[in-house]
């Protein structure tokens, strides 16, 4: 049984499939004027300068939480020579999520060495925007796509 799109979601979908080119022989779809049709769909009262200001925000606190759990997993693996690995969550709005990842040490091939690179103190950040695990309108939209597909390929 299929979920019901939402209009909100079928009205973003026209304007955004009518902003959008496919290149068949490429197999690629992209934005005729990039970025244009995320700012013209906002919804009433939210406008490009908020988002910017909220987009710069995000982009500060991931840093900043890199660099706040870099800290303490330093302090963290210093304490414990048995620890490999610390890791660090920090949740956003909604489902929205950071996880950072901090290795005592991580080994990489070096280019025209057999030698390789030992890095200490590795940081991987994953900023994590959820639009849900394959659940509700998402759901739906993957639903309705794989329906298309049976009927059309």
């Amino acid at each position: 049984m299929s979920i019901k799109i939402k209009p909100v979601v079928r009205e973003l979908a026209t304007a955004i499939k009518e902003s959008l080119e496919t290149d068949s022989k490429a197999g690629v779809i992209s934005e005729k004027e990039e970025g244009s049709v995320y700012i013209s769909t906002l919804p009433e009262g939210i406008t490009e300068d908020i988002v910017s200001t909220i987009s710069s925000h995000n982009t500060n606190f991931v840093a900043a939480s890199s660099l706040a759990v870099g800290e303490l997993a330093l302090d963290g693996l210093a304490k414990n020579s048995s620890i490999d690995r610390f890791t660090g969550h920090i949740d956003m709005v909604g489902k929205d999520k950071i996880t950072v990842n901090v290795d005592r040490s991580k080994t990489y091939p070096a280019i025209g060495s057999n030698e390789p690179i030992v890095k200490k103190g590795v940081v991987s950040t994953n900023y994590e925007i959820r639009a849900g695990k394959n659940a509700g309108q998402l759901k739906g939209a993957r639903q309705h796509i794989a329906e298309l597909a049976n009927e059309a390929l």
